[in-house]
């Protein structure tokens, strides 16, 4: 018997999985696991539910808020479960298991669930109101169908061995694998959509993959593309340090200086690679700002929003609601600054804990990005202090109008700059005076976070 575990008001609770009921985790009452009260956990936040196809339990973001976490990564829709997973639900961790040990046998289950359908997607506060909305589902819902991409432990795809799956979302799988004859280990993406009797979306993928191909100190390095199996992929670099969401998640709101910091160093890679190549993210959300070994900043998944969006959402954007342009809920053409307000939403978070527009609704956040103008930080979190001058610059960044933000990539570094400029000379005269008291010898804010910041120094100028 399947079963997970966790830990809540400490007491540890086991709840048996069933292979023909969906279990549901989130805030309301009315899943069959209710962490009740915890603003981290969205109403409804995911499911797990037993594939048949693939004869394994899975787990499925609901759309939540603050996304649903596998062994510290981010999920983008569902991902088979193995024995020992850990889940990440706001900020409870449930541990999957696959059988039956000594160590839970004690604990409590939960009581029948209900079966998980298409039709029981209004419980899950997924809105089928919007046009836009209801395509981007259906379009999803195609892909569940499709099931999960399978290449197993010792396949070969193209000279790449395949050493294990480490994601999988509702448009590609992520693997872990080695190039033959060699021994550093990456990562290869592969999207699910056979492409055979499309030869404009494999031109496209190609003619895309060469332009974006990039070498900069905050992006992911793309290595090579390939087709396998009339399915596109494409190597990179793997980072092995985890990504931004789960450290907002586990951590936020950040000190401003270093929600400053993270924010000039995603724009100083994302300023080079428009300057460079004329290229957008088009898909920036914080599980896609990724950490190296040495727990430096990496950009990943840039540059393939639009041909994403063509050939596999048939025309539905290929960003998360949360992060979403006005001009893109608009279905107008998305520029450099179209990122910039993904970015100022991704600070919002990092300043609060929390995102700036809150709904369960996703037609109604697209009508708030449209509409609403961003809350103050502490509208949304009372218990943080923030500067006059971030809060003015986050303002231009999330400006409804893409013309009334900042004018270029530069311009906005160079203001942020100066805000932390500012910001760490304040600090150092703190610092001078409280170290002149034998109690705070060792004291100071951020301390441990500069050296990570110190390539950026000089850097302002793209």
């Amino acid at each position: 018997m399947s079963f997970v575990i966790f830990n809540e008001h400490g007491e540890k609770k086991r709840v048996e999985l069933f292979k023909d009921k969906t279990l549901s985790i989130g805030r309301s009452k009315t899943c069959d696991i209710s962490f009740s009260g915890n603003e981290k956990v969205s109403r409804n936040h995911c499911a797990l539910f037993f594939n048949v196809a693939n004869s394994c339990f899975m787990v499925k973001d609901l759309n939540s808020t603050n996304g649903t976490f596998l062994n510290s990564r981010k999920i983008d829709g569902e991902a088979i479960l193995k024995e020992g997973d850990k889940l990440g639900v706001g900020n409870m961790l449930i541990t999957y298991h696959s059988e039956e040990t000594s160590e839970t046998q004690k604990l409590i289950k939960v009581k029948e669930v209900k079966p998980f359908a298409v039709e029981n997607l209004a419980e899950a506060e997924l809105t089928q109101t919007s046009e836009l909305e209801d395509k981007k589902l259906e379009t999803q819902f195609s892909r569940m169908r499709m099931g999960s991409y399978n290449l197993l432990q010792g396949d070969t795809v193209q000279g790449y061995e395949i050493i294990r799956k480490f994601g999988e979302g509702n448009l590609a799988a992520e693997y872990l694998v080695r190039e033959e004859g060699l021994e550093d280990i990456i990562a290869l993406k592969i999207f699910k959509k056979e492409f055979q009797e499309k030869p404009e979306a494999l031109l496209a993928f190609d003619k895309i993959f060469e332009k974006i191909k990039f070498s900069h100190p905050s992006l992911v390095q793309y290595q090579r593309k390939g087709l396998y199996e009339g399915c596109c992929f494409y190597t990179l670099d793997y980072m092995s340090n985890g990504n931004l969401g789960t450290r907002i998640i586990n951590s936020a709101p950040f000190k401003e200086l270093q929600a400053l910091e993270i924010t000039i160093a995603i724009a100083i890679g994302l300023g080079a690679l428009y300057e460079k190549k004329k290229v957008i993210h088009g898909n920036l959300k914080p599980s896609n700002i990724l950490y190296n070994s040495e727990d430096s900043i990496m950009i990943s998944d840039y540059g393939f929003a639009e041909w994403m969006s063509e050939y596999l959402l048939d025309g539905a954007p290929a960003i998360s609601p949360w992060y979403m342009s006005p001009e893109s809920v608009s279905g107008h053409k998305l520029d450099w600054s179209s990122d910039l307000y993904s970015l100022g939403v991704i600070f919002f978070q990092m300043l609060t804990g929390v995102l700036p527009l809150h709904s369960a609704n996703s037609d109604e956040i697209l009508k708030m990005h449209r509409e609403e103008s961003f809350p103050a930080p502490d509208e949304r979190n009372p218990n943080v202090k923030i500067s006059e001058k971030s809060i003015q610059m986050l303002s231009v960044m999330t400006n409804k109008q893409s013309s009334e933000r900042y004018p270029s990539w530069n311009y906005f570094i160079k203001t942020a700059q100066a805000i932390l400029d500012e910001m760490e000379k304040k600090e150092a005269e703190i610092k001078k005076s409280e170290d002149s008291s034998p109690d705070n010898k060792n004291s100071g804010p951020d301390s441990g976070y500069k050296h990570k910041f110190s390539f950026f120094k000089g850097k302002k100028n793209l």
